[in-house]
């Protein structure tokens, strides 16, 4: 038989926090704007708002990663990835110092479908922090990548 491949990691993207530290109010669940692309394929991220919208024609399985670096000490954070405004994985860090957590999924999108990232804290005064070291991407603050895995 014939063997037929598709190019199913795209669309792809990673994008980080870079220009400065975005602010998050105290127990308000806030998107993380990542404002500096590594790659995106198919330009379905969206830098000024944090918004992944699923491409036409590019329906299907796909995976999210997103990381939050808090500039401050916190007692708990909460992290999400939302698609289309509803909260579909979270996960949650009790601690007390400023550090950081991940929220990975594997989802199903339709095109049109909306993917952010998104965060909730309970301290007053935090920020997500930006930067990182150019040289190293294993430390990069806040950053927010997916990739399409399958049809």
């Amino acid at each position: 038989g014939n063997l037929t491949t598709q190019n199913f990691s795209a669309p792809s993207f990673s994008a980080w926090r870079k220009s400065s530290d975005q602010s998050i109010s105290q127990n308000t669940i806030t998107t993380l704007v990542a404002d500096e692309e590594f790659f995106d394929t198919d330009n379905a991220y969206d830098t000024s708002n944090g918004q992944f919208i699923c491409p036409s024609g590019k329906q299907g399985n796909y995976f999210f990663i997103a990381n939050f670096t808090m500039s401050t000490n916190f007692c708990q954070v909460q992290s999400f990835i939302y698609v289309n405004d509803a909260a579909r994985f979270r996960g949650n860090v009790v601690r007390n110092d400023a550090s950081s957590m991940s929220v990975t999924c594997l989802t199903n999108l339709n095109a049109g479908d909306v993917v952010t990232a998104r965060v909730h804290q309970d301290n007053a005064t935090n920020a997500l922090q930006a930067g990182g070291d150019t040289s190293n991407p294993v430390r990069y603050m806040c950053y927010f990548s997916g990739m399409r895995i399958g049809s």
